[in-house]
């Protein structure tokens, strides 16, 4: 089988089990349910950040609900939007690794990069990690193209693409250090598969920065159109300052940080071994490269680990430089295939399907990541009860709020634009203060609260219980306030 016909089987393989139980709520599912309703609202014509609150940039938004017209709002229309962003991670890295190393590459990259569980569970959770890690693989890719073949119009498609993948979230910023190097070094020619560095001189200064500046113009071209559609001053306010706030609340744990990598780097013991193997390997054959995925790692490594607070969704963004190298030690199986005992080689292309449990044993990655699609949702019977409830004590035009904002989206109603975000981030950094909350639900039907942010508004409650009666109260584990309340 040809590795391109190799690649369109994983991608489908990738595709069909991500289709186990689309439906099902997920355990870790806050953010999804806030990006599912923000995008609900925001079919209904209520503007992002002057009616509808959004702490990202607008781009995926804007994509979800787009799914939304065409396809109708659910779940499972906003999980196969991810599904296609995460199989366009998968490409995208494919194609790196085809023009990067060789063709054979492309595949085991594949492998590397959607077999681990951080990756492998995001794949389908509706947050906008995925698709800017996607569009800013494409402009890593495109911007590779431009290197190989010399044609600048691969610089202004990768420049609109990290501008894109920025506009869905800006936590793919340090992406842009792997692309910087791609236009200093010169690819292989035909007398060597080695890229090197051109000699210092002074013409070549000029040549450099006009790339950056193609590159530039056509990012800065997509943000300009993007500030020029909304209330630029609500769009800063929610997008860069609450996230500067935000930052100053939780305090940098940087051990934390650390400790949460090496918990997931233990976990994927495979692919670590293989993507150090692989950059072994190109430290003979193609040093250049090897440095470039090494910088690519470090930059994305450093970035994270300054991040606060860094979620398990957040380390998507190491995985991909990882998986590229892991994809170069195919090298060792093609430059020795010929020798007798090269066939005990083709056992590296093993290793990402072990990985270590908490457990402390060996799994299979396949059958770890398979478990996950079909795990339950804790309290499952007491959510469905819940969405029960909404719809039969509300209509489909009526205002619901909760602060599990998913119960409200599987019910089928809507909720007020400024309570589409009711994070534990937003609250604790004084960007919903109890007025807000108690202006913003003055025409709700029912209010929720479920996972105790909401109840971090003590006047907001003492407002609720005074203007609505409880019409069920749910047992909540370690002091969860979760209470149904519904107007008279």
């Amino acid at each position: 089988m040809s590795p391109f016909l190799l690649c369109l089987f994983l991608l489908g393989a990738f595709a069909f089990a991500w289709q186990v139980n689309l439906n099902e709520q997920y355990i870790l599912d806050y953010d999804e349910g806030v990006f599912l309703i923000s995008a609900r609202m925001a079919t209904l014509g209520y503007p992002l950040f002057t009616s509808v609150f959004s702490s990202q940039p607008p781009v995926f938004l804007e994509i979800l609900a787009l799914a939304f017209r065409l396809f109708g709002d659910t779940v499972t229309v906003g999980r196969e939007v991810m599904i296609f962003f995460s199989l366009t991670s998968l490409g995208a890295a494919a194609w790196i690794s085809w023009r990067l190393v060789r063709p054979i590459a492309a595949p085991l990259a594949i492998i590397s990069l959607g077999l681990p569980i951080v990756f492998f569970r995001q794949a389908r959770i509706v947050q906008a990690e995925m698709p800017a890690l996607a569009f800013a693989l494409l402009a890593v890719g495109a911007t590779l193209s431009f290197k190989q073949t010399g044609h600048r119009k691969w610089l202004a498609v990768g420049g609109l693409f990290f501008a894109l993948g920025g506009l869905c979230k800006l936590l793919i910023v340090p992406m842009i250090v792997p692309i910087l190097f791609l236009f200093v070094p010169e690819p292989p020619s035909n007398k060597t598969e080695r890229w090197r560095f051109p000699p210092i001189r002074p013409s070549l200064f000029p040549y450099i920065i006009s790339n950056i500046l193609i590159f530039g113009c056509a990012g800065l071209a997509a943000i300009l159109l993007a500030t020029l559609l909304y209330n630029f001053p609500s769009a800063y306010d929610q997008v860069i300052s609450f996230h500067i706030e935000m930052r100053n609340h939780f305090q940098l744990n940087r051990l934390q940080n650390l400790f949460l990598f090496g918990q997931l780097f233990q976990m994927e013991f495979g692919i670590i071994l293989l993507a150090i193997a692989g950059i072994a390997v190109l430290f003979r054959k193609n040093p250049v490269v090897a440095v470039w995925l090494c910088v690519w790692t470090a930059a994305t490594g450093l970035f994270l680990t300054n991040h606060s607070p860094l979620y398990l969704h957040h380390v998507i963004l190491i995985f991909p430089p990882l998986a590229i190298a892991a994809s170069a030690s195919v090298i060792l199986i093609s430059d020795f295939w010929q020798k007798p005992w090269s066939k005990l080689l083709l056992l590296i292309t093993l290793f990402p399907l072990v990985s270590y449990g908490p457990d402390s044993r060996i799994r299979l990655t396949i059958r770890r990541d398979l478990m996950a699609l079909t795990e339950t949702v804790p309290n499952k019977e007491q959510e469905y009860e819940v969405i029960t409830l909404i719809r039969q004590h509300s209509k489909d035009t009526d205002l619901v709020i909760s602060d599990q904002q998913m119960q409200v989206f599987h019910a089928g109603r809507q909720t007020p634009p400024q309570l589409c975000d009711t994070s534990y981030a937003r609250v604790m950094s004084g960007y919903l203060k109890d007025e807000q909350a108690i202006r913003a639900s003055e025409q709700a039907r029912m209010i929720i609260f479920w996972t105790n942010r909401l109840a971090n508004l003590p006047q907001y409650r003492q407002w609720v219980r005074s203007h609505y009666h409880l019409l069920r109260k749910f047992d909540g584990t370690r002091g969860v306030l979760k209470e149904v309340y519904v107007r008279d």
